[in-house]
């Protein structure tokens, strides 16, 4: 590539290898000064979303001040383990508060201190930042709960199984966290001076209150949001017990009856269905229910607020204690109640766990299904 001076009338060379230096050297300071300003803060959720590792429901991207530590520390070591003592003899030889050797020695000996030596620089980072964020009220009270010995490891993890764009993750981390841009949230940052819901006009509006606990919400968008995960179970055990169903579970419209089989081998699925009883008792319309050869399976499907994923599945156990007596007189066989409880945003019981790997669902796409419902309920109410 060519240019002429018109004033002196030079012809300047540019050399393409030298332009795309040039160009990288730009965005890495480009990248290290937005670092700098955004994400040096401690505790943002902005530096919990990029750097905290995948298992730990980060992005999993490295830090230009983790790698500035690494690199300190790996000169200090290189320097004291120097076989002819060079550096050594030079930082004793030169003046202690202004050599550039020594001022090095001073801060690998503060960021030793900052650390563990037990640990490396990146994994202490990331304890630093889950143990600052989980000590926050609204923001670490998912990580919190992930920590209970009935939560699944997967409430986590889960988004590492399944494809998710950048912007839709950020959008689930961001409702996860409680970050959303609802009144509560706007009356902190002196936006505005009233946070009563919206909607319902009978509560703070907060994320949480939005997506799982507004009256105003409850019979349209919260009931799409479990109407998807049934006809996604409903389409997966269908599927695979041979029923003929759609190829793709998001074309599925379930049949209140389908049967397959004939005589001892007959199996029946049932979708919604009212069930008469000669006792009075009002919990009488499960979800799903698998009727086979050997036993029968209710199926009953919650998607709650992450927090209350261990209350609601205690309450579905006990909800059809007097169907589950009918049936079995009916039938003669036994019959299990197995609730589906999944958080809004992943939350998933160690319980329900096992119960979809029983039922050979994957609860990775279970999780996927609910958080991205969420996320649309609130891309529609324009709040993420």
């Amino acid at each position: 590539m060519m240019n002429q001076s018109p004033d002196s009338g030079v012809v300047f060379i540019l050399n393409p290898v030298e332009i795309c230096l040039q160009v990288f050297e730009f965005v890495v300071e480009f990248w290290i000064w937005w670092e700098m300003f955004f994400f040096f803060s401690s505790g943002s959720w902005w530096e919990m979303f990029f750097f905290m590792p995948r298992k730990m429901g980060g992005r999993g991207l490295t830090s230009v001040k983790d790698c500035y530590w690494e690199t300190i520390l790996d000169f200090d070591d290189y320097a004291h383990t120097d076989v002819n003592g060079c550096l050594k003899l030079v930082s004793e030889r030169c003046d202690y508060h202004h050599s550039p050797l020594n001022k090095l020695f001073r801060k690998a000996a503060d960021i030793r201190v900052a650390i563990s030596p037990s640990f490396e620089v990146k994994e202490k980072q990331d304890k630093l930042r889950d143990s600052d964020h989980k000590l926050k009220i609204e923001q670490g009270e998912f990580d919190r709960m992930c920590e209970q010995e009935t939560i699944s490891k997967k409430s986590l993890q889960w988004h590492n199984k399944v494809h998710l764009p950048a912007a839709l993750e950020m959008k689930i981390f961001k409702t996860r966290q409680q970050i959303c841009k609802c009144r509560a949230r706007l009356k902190r940052m002196n936006k505005t001076k009233d946070d009563t819901c919206r909607y319902c006009h009978a509560a703070r509006e907060t994320t949480a209150h939005l997506i799982g606990g507004c009256p105003a919400l409850r019979t349209n968008k919260y009931i799409y949001r479990h109407d998807t995960l049934c006809r996604f179970i409903h389409h997966s055990i269908a599927k695979r017990r041979g029923f003929k169903v759609e190829k793709e579970w998001w074309k599925h419209k379930p049949q209140a009856i389908m049967t397959i089989g004939q005589g001892k081998s007959e199996e029946k699925l049932f979708w919604n269905q009212l069930w008469n009883t000669t006792a009075k008792t009002s919990a009488r319309k499960p979800d799903i229910v698998w009727i086979r050869h050997d036993k029968i399976l209710l199926l009953e499907i919650s998607c709650p607020l992450d927090r209350n994923v261990i209350i609601r599945y205690d309450e579905k156990m006990s909800k059809y204690d007097e169907l589950v007596r009918e049936l079995k007189a009916r039938y003669k066989r036994p019959v299990y109640t197995k609730p589906i409880v999944i958080g809004a945003t992943g939350m998933l019981p160690l319980a329900v766990d096992a119960i979809l790997d029983d039922l050979e669902i994957s609860a990775w796409q279970c999780q996927k299904l609910v958080a991205i419902e969420t996320v649309r309920l609130l891309d529609t109410l324009s709040l993420v």
